[in-house]
């Protein structure tokens, strides 16, 4: 993501969210074509987009059949999450930003919300609730590299759990 623009991030984080909440599932075609004129950006703008979604795995771009999303193996997410765990350990040790008043109300939002769909399970809107409590404690991750490698990290699992959850 380092090589994207502020107007690209945005587009770019949509797309891996729609990705991992599974509105386009594993080997479903995804069009740059489609997706450039939904954001009124250009192929080429919407190409850079493109080559980071598939540098983060979760697409797979080939000549002539376009982008598809990728299917996750059992055995790499295993080996993901067990990463994933030991990095938030480590980050731990480091020194973390301060909890600003703004952080904890918005976890405590989050909280909230997810209390409110104890009664009428909606997995989308949990995973929504995930993602966003996922962004939050991003930001107390002062190192940029830290930060953007448990980003990543966390968007090859996210989506599985969506896929698992409802059984």
């Amino acid at each position: 993501m380092n090589n994207l623009d502020k107007e690209a991030i945005v587009i770019y984080e949509e797309i891996r969210d729609r990705l991992c909440l599974l509105y386009y599932p594993p080997g479903e075609i995804i069009s740059e074509n489609a997706l450039a004129s939904e954001f009124g950006v250009s192929r080429t703008f919407m190409r850079h987009i493109m080559w980071q979604l598939q540098h983060d795995d979760l697409i797979n771009i080939t000549k002539g059949s376009g982008a598809i999303v990728t299917t996750v193996d059992i055995k790499s997410l295993r080996e993901v999450f067990v990463v994933r765990r030991k990095l938030i350990e480590l980050l731990a040790e480091l020194k973390p930003a301060r909890f600003s008043d703004e952080l904890i109300s918005a976890l405590e939002d989050v909280l909230e919300q997810t209390r409110q769909l104890h009664d009428r399970y909606d997995p989308v809107q949990l995973g929504q609730l995930y993602n966003t409590y996922h962004r939050e404690l991003l930001s107390v991750i002062r190192n940029a590299f830290l930060k953007q490698i448990t980003d990543q990290l966390y968007f090859q699992n996210d989506r599985v759990w969506l896929q698992l959850l409802p059984e």
